[in-house]
């Protein structure tokens, strides 16, 4: 397997992934929706997307490699 066709497998697993994530996402809002109401799944989804901020915010940047 190339580098090429590795990178295009990878871009297509992560496009499904991301896909597959939101319709996943899709279906939670409505059913937070439908069992609590409008107001609570809107502060939900704003939840999710603060927390998501935050972890990525705090994550440490990648380690360089050394210099040989």
């Amino acid at each position: 397997m190339t580098e090429s066709s590795r990178s295009s497998a990878s871009r297509i697993l992560a496009i499904l992934f991301a896909c597959l994530a939101a319709l996943m996402g899709f279906f939670a809002f409505n059913v937070v929706d439908g069992v609590f109401g409008v107001a609570p799944a809107i502060l939900g989804v704003a939840a999710c997307i603060a927390v998501t901020v935050f972890v990525v915010w705090r994550s440490p940047p990648p380690e360089k490699e050394p210099d040989a």
